[in-house]
């Protein structure tokens, strides 16, 4: 598997740059203090892209109680915009680390024409320790172009 992944996370009100590599059993991450690029082992990411399409498909599966809201255009596509609850163990392919049984807020933007999804939120805890207004929001975009990926030396 391969992978790059550009983050911008907001916690207690800063941005936080973050970056992931994954080529076969090699893992990296920035230092998000330093941009120093760090290896790891893969399993240690708390997200977990391999296979992200069946994971993302299985997550769709799962939403309960979902409603339709309406098409909007995200980053110039139209999509449209889902939104129901999951319970926390059904994302335990995306979040390794998910609890059991905590109820998620859900809300999934799928490309009206090709029906990919493009952006996922959570809204709560996954984890028991985390607090009850975290949000995460993770976007895809550049489906299908080629990307070369260097290896942090």
């Amino acid at each position: 598997a391969q992978l790059q992944v550009d983050a911008i996370v907001t916690t207690y009100g800063m941005v936080v740059q973050i970056g992931v590599i994954v080529v076969g059993p090699q893992a990296f991450l920035t230092d998000p203090l330093t941009g120093a690029w760090q290896k790891l082992d893969p399993a240690s990411l708390p997200l977990n892209f391999v296979n992200l399409p069946k994971t993302l498909a299985g997550i769709v599966g799962a939403i309960q109680s979902p409603s339709y809201i309406g098409i909007e255009q995200l980053d110039g596509v139209p999509s449209l915009r889902v939104q129901g609850s999951i319970v926390s163990q059904e994302l335990i392919g995306l979040i390794p680390a998910a609890g059991q049984g905590l109820p998620v807020g859900i809300q999934v933007w799928i490309g009206s024409e090709d029906h990919l999804v493009h952006q996922v939120q959570l809204e709560g805890p996954v984890r028991l320790e985390e607090p009850q207004r975290l949000v995460r929001i993770l976007r895809f975009h550049g489906f299908d172009q080629p990307v070369e990926i260097v290896l942090p030396q």
